[in-house]
């Protein structure tokens, strides 16, 4: 039932998507985006080299899908510049020596890094020769112990990267593969500097020195990263392996060009909630991390570059298989749209005593278009309130008027609210909510309010309630919490500040069971002035609706 659930949620949301032209013939040449997918690495490499010869790079690659099969993202170069590709089906030392010494190098988002695949790549006639060493770990321990051998390997990882600057080499690759019950596989792929001890500028890594992150997904790991941010680190690398819950880790470079902390946030609600979610820290200056797309479970990092003030919005392309990914960028991008990240969303279900079942995967990639936001007064949570980061943890049992205090008592000390995640423990709706806040000022700017039930007709009556009274739904705060006797509610933050008592609005919620449905209501809503905020799926396709108050005759 919750894998049936799970699909159903991801294929509404990409239904729910904008509206796309049809697919186009997969390897035209003039397309600004090129998929190639295979389940021979073979293959792999004569598509690659043929695209590259078009003057097509590698984006981002992975393997998955419902055949397992090889997958690349390309984009073309701007200048044209002709590329060869080599295809490392199993990364050994050997192999990678020889490709080296023949001029291939390492490249961003060469790593298949959920099979140990590695694409490498030369420019004729510009042939650098790098050279490259490998350190490899692997932890093989019976389930009841495994945790804390795990942590005690990645000291073994810490212990190595300590060493690069030393050794003058630079960290270009990583790969953490879970090899299944007993082992974790850790692969580190190493670049020698040139005699300079400068990096070449070829949009990798600098040289450290560098700090590993590691645990579950949640508000902790969230205050890990912004703490390693505010001491001068930046993520680079990222992977998740399933523990007898899964383990999400990190790895960060001091960036000595950087002037201010680089903040993060985590997003964890499910990729059918995320677009609210999405809009709202796009808004503030965030946007998905590169190594930053996991699906086990599924986990979203952004990342905001100091003093940032560009804004930006966001489209996913989702579909069950390949054939349809690249036309639906393509068309994305006809619209002024960015591809950041690309991979594959494995559906992963508990089954109890330590073991995890792998289901179909869906391949999705999440594409940006960058835009000035309008000046906005501070207490709105747009970039002019940019601040410092507070990561709260609450049970996602407790009672909605624990999570209310708890925002509350942050808000007396200047906070304002940025964003809710939910990290359910396995496959049940326990677990914790990672509430971000911003700080905004020295006293009180922000009061909230925390709405919960199963009736939609409820909710939209709570929402209209808390509206008169000055508050204003917060964008990106809705999820679902665990209720009585296993069942789920529908959650939201209301915000009061001075701009929403002054511009007061009122809400409709729209809900059915077939996604055609709702995308008619959404219209005839929006012809009497409502706005879409988000669409989500509890139980129902839910999709919240807001105007300004008497704004039959048009829209905000």
């Amino acid at each position: 039932m919750n894998r049936t659930l799970s699909i159903l949620c991801v294929l509404c949301f990409a239904l729910t998507q904008p509206a796309l032209p049809a697919p186009g013939s997969r390897g035209e040449s003039d397309e600004r985006y090129l998929l190639l997918a295979t389940s021979r690495a073979g293959t792999l490499e004569a598509e690659l080299n043929g695209a590259g010869a078009d003057g097509y790079r590698v984006l981002a690659a992975w393997a998955g899908g419902v055949r397992g099969e090889f997958v690349a993202m390309l984009e073309k170069d701007e200048a044209g510049v002709p590329r060869e590709f080599k295809v490392l089906e199993e990364v050994l030392q050997g192999a990678l020596d020889e490709a080296a010494a023949q001029g291939f190098r390492v490249v961003p988002g060469g790593l298949l890094r959920n099979r140990g695949t590695l694409i490498l790549e030369r420019i004729p006639g510009q042939i650098d020769p790098r050279e490259y060493r490998l350190f490899e770990s692997v932890a093989a321990h019976e389930w009841d112990d495994r945790n804390d051998l795990y942590r005690r390997n990645l000291g073994d990882l810490e212990d190595e990267l300590a060493r690069l600057p030393a050794d003058g080499y630079r960290l270009v690759g990583m790969m953490g593969l879970d090899m299944g019950r007993n082992q974790v596989h850790h692969i580190l792929i190493e670049e020698k500097l040139p005699e300079s001890g400068s990096p070449p500028d070829d949009g990798l890594c600098g040289t450290g020195p560098y700090r590993v992150l590691s645990a579950r997904p949640g508000a902790d790991l969230q205050q890990q990263l912004n703490q390693a941010g505010a001491d001068g680190f930046r993520l680079r690398f990222g992977w998740m392996v399933l523990l007898p819950m899964p383990q999400l880790t990190l790895i960060m470079e001091a960036d000595s060009e950087a002037t201010g902390p680089y903040q993060y946030l985590m997003l964890g609600t499910g990729v059918c909630c995320l677009s609210g979610q999405l809009e709202s820290a796009g808004h503030r200056g965030y946007r998905p991390h590169p190594q930053g797309l996991f699906g086990l479970p599924d986990i979203v990092l952004l990342e905001r570059a100091p003093a940032n003030r560009t804004a930006y919005e966001f489209r996913w392309a989702i579909t069950t298989g390949t054939s349809n990914l690249q036309s639906d960028v393509i068309a994305l991008a006809a619209e002024g749209f960015d591809l950041v990240a690309a991979n594959d969303w494995e559906e992963v279900v508990y089954q109890g005593e330590n073991r995890w079942t792998r289901n179909s995967s869906i391949h999705r990639g999440v594409l940006q278009r960058a835009y000035e936001p309008d000046v906005i007064a501070a207490g709105s949570g747009g970039i002019a309130g940019s601040g410092e980061n507070l990561t709260l943890s609450i049970p996602a049992g407790d009672k909605k008027d624990k999570i209310e205090d708890g925002l509350n008592e942050a808000a007396d000390g200047g906070y304002c609210l940025v964003n809710i995640a939910a990290f359910h423990d396995s496959n049940s709706y326990a677990g914790e909510l990672a509430l971000t806040l911003e700080r905004r000022g020295d006293s009180r700017e922000c009061e909230y309010k925390v709405l919960a039930t199963k009736r939609i007709a409820s909710m939209e009556n709570d929402l209209n309630k808390a509206a008169a009274d000055g508050f204003r739904l917060v964008r990106g705060s809705w999820f679902d919490k665990p209720a009585f006797m296993g069942t789920r509610e529908n959650a939201v933050v209301m915000e009061k500040t001075p701009e929403s008592i002054a511009h007061p609005v009122e809400y409709r919620l729209l809900a059915t069971q077939r996604v055609s449905t709702l995308l008619e209501e959404i219209e005839e809503a929006k012809r009497e002035g409502y706005e879409l905020l988000a669409r989500t799926r509890v139980g129902e396709n839910i999709a919240y609706m807001e105007r300004p108050v008497g704004g039959q005759d048009g829209g905000k």
